[in-house]
């Protein structure tokens, strides 16, 4: 399996399928995962008079220190205990990403060596010191299109090949009995 890809997914407008995109305030385009961060931040500004640094709302200011040790972990459980389920429909095209990640400590020769260079102690290095790297092994675009089962056209086409073949076995019956009565009739009254 790769470790990343995405799909491209293409819905039915209705009425065969219920996707639509909403506009969003805080969001250019339209995914039901922002759609549900937005409901989340109305809902938190709204309780709490402030928002956090990554919410993004122009109108509302930031949470101070005190404000957020006050509000923060209340609005979490209040938000989740009312489990509304807001709607956040389906979109008519959407990307969605995959992707996975690994982690590993580094080794101790790399702490050692942080230390005799930069100062600090091994335990600092420890637990300040990453290194991250991004790759994609794999591109994979997949391409998901709904498309209508049946069209009216195609419907009608069938319909009438079923009744062609219908009518045409019919058809073909009835004058291969006239041809077997006829033949027998000849036959009678040649002898």
């Amino acid at each position: 399996m790769p470790l990343f890809y995405f799909s491209q997914m293409e819905n039915l407008p209705p009425p065969w399928e219920n996707c639509r995109s909403l506009n969003l305030k805080r969001y250019a385009t339209y995914s039901r995962p922002a759609c549900k961060e937005e409901y989340f931040v109305d809902y938190f500004i709204n309780a709490c008079g402030c928002q956090l640094l990554y919410m993004n709302d122009s109108n509302a200011n930031y949470c101070t220190p005190a404000e957020m040790g006050k509000c923060d972990p209340s609005v979490y459980h209040s938000y989740a205990a009312t489990k509304r389920s807001y709607s956040c429909p389906e979109p008519c095209e959407d990307l969605v990403y995959s992707g996975s990640g690994s982690q590993a400590t580094l080794a101790p020769s790399v702490y050692e060596a942080m230390t005799s260079k930069y100062g600090e102690s091994e335990a600092y290095w420890r637990e300040n010191l990453a290194v991250l790297t991004v790759y994609f092994p794999e591109l994979i675009v997949e391409n998901i299109k709904h498309q209508k089962g049946f069209t009216v056209l195609s419907l009608f086409c069938n319909i009438g090949g079923v009744f062609g073949l219908v009518l045409g076995a019919g058809l073909i019956s009835v004058i291969e009995i006239v041809d077997f009565c006829l033949s027998r009739i000849i036959c009678r009254t040649k002898t």
